[in-house]
């Protein structure tokens, strides 16, 4: 026996049976949009609230003013956890809201500061806070880049595999003989359908990450276009008519155009991949500096 955790314990996982299914990747990011929105918002308050401390601390006041700035304190400690315990009951993982958990023992050590009437000592609590809100935003945006490039890597390799059966196709085409050219055909339909659908994908995918990245929203739905402008759905009708008559030169051109507009169009989505996880390596690097400028500022704290 585990044993049985004592009401409101926190276990570092959930229990398997309580893990829901896998969360749609354009659903989970525009969550994690939401929850960006949010950090921002709290990082821009406690920033605001520092201000205060500072002057409350160079004026010396005592009294209602600490007790006013105290009470804000609180009230944004309070919505940032309701934010963490949303995102502990999503992971299950004390890992996960680590940041969120520094943040707010800062922001009630700040508060408790200034009840007593000691905005001095609330002042660094307040900028250590507004760090831990800052590297969970940088945590947040790896995340969003990390699955953006997984979305757009899973298109990319769709775009690969119609790609290489449209080139093993043409090879078909090239030695066909006559009477073949109806199960060709059928084939031909069935790439131009997945096709089609392709582009359809890459269109929801640029509208899903629409307010992440604007560069790659832009990108994606500009590849759909030029495959479109190119001649991709063009091509494929060409080459199916073309084998239902049979006409196997004629289709092999067709379907040589399609194959080479598939590998361009992978190529661009591959770019795009390449561009968000280049995001998300800078939001770990951003994080890791942070972490470093924190460490020399925190004393007794050496490169051990």
């Amino acid at each position: 026996g585990k044993g049985k955790p004592k009401e409101g314990e926190e276990t570092a996982e959930k229990d398997e049976e309580n893990e829901d299914e896998p969360e749609d990747p354009a659903e989970e990011l525009k969550r994690l949009g939401k929850d960006l929105e949010k950090l921002e918002e709290f990082e821009e308050r406690q920033k605001e609230l520092n201000s205060e401390i500072g002057r409350a601390a160079g004026s010396g006041k005592k009294g209602e003013p600490n007790q006013e700035i105290a009470q804000d304190q609180e009230e944004l400690r309070r919505d940032l956890q309701t934010l963490r315990d949303d995102w502990y009951e999503r992971s299950g993982s004390l890992g996960e809201v680590g940041s969120l958990d520094v943040a707010g023992e800062e922001m009630k050590d700040a508060a408790g500061d200034l009840r007593r009437d000691e905005p001095r000592e609330a002042r660094p609590h307040g900028d250590l806070a507004a760090e831990a809100l800052a590297n969970a935003k940088s945590q947040v945006e790896g995340k969003m880049a990390g699955l953006a490039a997984g979305m757009v890597d899973k298109l990319s390799e769709e775009a690969k595999g119609l790609a290489s059966r449209q080139r093993g196709l043409g090879e078909e085409t090239e030695k066909a003989q006559p009477g073949q050219g109806e199960s060709l055909k059928g084939e031909q339909g069935g790439i131009n359908e997945e096709a089609k659908e392709l582009l359809e994908k890459i269109d929801q995918t640029a509208r899903a990450m629409g307010n992440f990245n604007e560069n790659a929203t832009e990108d994606l739905l500009k590849g759909a276009r030029d495959s479109r402008e190119d001649g991709l759905e063009r091509s494929g009708k060409r080459a199916e008519n073309s084998l239902l008559y049979e006409a196997f030169p004629q289709a092999k051109r067709e379907e040589d155009k399609v194959a080479e507009n598939l590998e361009d169009l992978q190529q661009d989505l591959q770019g795009v991949a390449d561009k968000l996880r280049n995001l998300g390596n800078s939001a770990l690097r951003e994080l890791a500096e942070k972490l470093r400028e924190t460490q020399r500022e925190l004393p007794g704290m050496g490169s051990e």
